[in-house]
């Protein structure tokens, strides 16, 4: 997946730019971070101040909904999702990972994944910051941060942090067995946290889409920033 096709987009934006691969490629990220802050303001701000009330309507459905049908089951469930995608939760794994990868000399693994996270947060704050959406009105199993509720930053850095570590499971090993286990909490840590988020009263439904949303678009981003330096260091 970190490979580009030849003669493919990364060819092309490493030609152009004609740099050193780092730089080329923090290039390719602070586009990304660009282009992402531009839709993810469009959404937020048609989201919060534009003729979308039915929405907003239903995303308070469903918050005041589960804030009415909380279990204890599931209270100690949601709070566990919720600190394993918390800021120090994902920056330790991060850590991890790249001191692993950077003691095999991986440069590129570790582009890709501080990568798309510097992209996922600088993008979450900037856009939280603007956007300022106010957190659902019902009782919040969690203390309030001081951020606002648009878009779910714990979705969005949760699902760049697997993704990315999946890739790079795909890349340096041939095991079938340790690629497949890397993809599962790709495909259940988001889907667990976003319902976390909504259950403990921390964000509206179509904040933990929208987070979704960044995430997958930070990765797309990072998976690029990893084929141009595949191109730079040919």
């Amino acid at each position: 997946m970190l490979d580009p096709e030849p003669d493919g987009p990364a060819d092309r934006i490493a030609a152009r730019l004609d740099g050193h691969p780092f730089l080329d490629s923090a290039a390719v990220l602070i586009l990304g971070y660009v282009l992402i802050s531009l839709v993810m303001l469009a959404l937020g701000l048609l989201l919060v101040h534009g003729p979308l009330g039915g929405v907003r309507a239903w995303d308070h459905e469903v918050t005041a909904w589960f804030a009415d049908h909380r279990m204890s089951v599931l209270n100690a469930v949601t709070e566990w999702a919720t600190y394993i995608a918390n800021t120090e939760g994902v920056v330790g794994v991060a850590l991890v990972v790249s001191i692993f990868l950077l003691a095999r000399r991986h440069w590129r693994e570790v582009v890709v994944l501080m990568g798309g996270l510097a992209v996922e947060v600088t993008v979450f704050l900037t856009v939280n910051y603007l956007v300022e959406r106010p957190r659902p009105d019902v009782v919040r199993l969690n203390d309030t941060p001081s951020t606002a509720s648009f878009p779910s930053g714990h979705v969005a850095a949760s699902l760049v942090l697997w993704a990315v570590i999946a890739i790079i499971v795909g890349v340096v090993t041939t095991n079938r067995v340790a690629r497949a286990i890397a993809w599962v909490p790709v495909a259940m840590l988001p889907l667990l946290i976003a319902f976390a988020r909504v259950y403990r009263g921390m964000h509206n439904p179509t904040d933990v889409l929208a987070g979704a949303l960044l995430g997958l678009m930070a990765l797309f981003c990072a998976i690029a920033a990893g084929r141009v330096w595949t191109v730079g260091t040919r």
